[in-house]
């Protein structure tokens, strides 16, 4: 962490970075609205986060902050229906790097991207998920 806020302290966009340390759930939305673009990058160091979706994907989605995430299948499944987020490969720091650039140097693709979040919102909420969840439970008790 000390390099990285050092890297920050001489950043030519230092103002723009903040270090906010632990935040409480409840705390984390108004820097999730905040946003220009969200970051997922889970190590596919399991089976678990190489299936998994993490929380913090449909909180910027929620929001309409486009992300960046790894190239894992249901994040790759939701991203050919919606082009929320730019997928990665690796974790390399160089890439990641280029994509973040990337996104920056096209309003175009952003903008875009920001349209389909907000698309990607409205199918993507509890009030849907619950009735998934519910005719899951049906079809085991039945």
């Amino acid at each position: 962490a000390a390099q990285l806020k050092e890297k920050a302290k001489n950043s030519p966009r230092k103002h723009d970075i903040q270090f906010t340390g632990y935040l409480r759930p409840q705390d984390i939305e108004p820097y999730t609205e905040a946003a220009w673009l969200g970051l997922n990058l889970i190590d596919n160091r399991s089976l678990s986060y190489y299936y998994s979706l993490a929380n913090k994907f449909f909180d910027y989605i929620q929001v309409g902050v486009p992300c960046i995430n790894m190239d894992f299948p249901e994040y790759r499944r939701i991203n050919q229906s919606y082009q929320v987020s730019i997928l990665l490969d690796s974790l390399d720091p160089t890439e990641i790097a280029h994509q973040i650039l990337k996104l920056g140097n096209d309003p175009e693709l952003y903008q875009h991207m920001v349209t389909e979040c907000h698309r990607a919102a409205k199918e993507y909420t509890w009030e849907n998920e619950e009735m998934v969840l519910k005719g899951v439970v049906e079809n085991i008790c039945a």
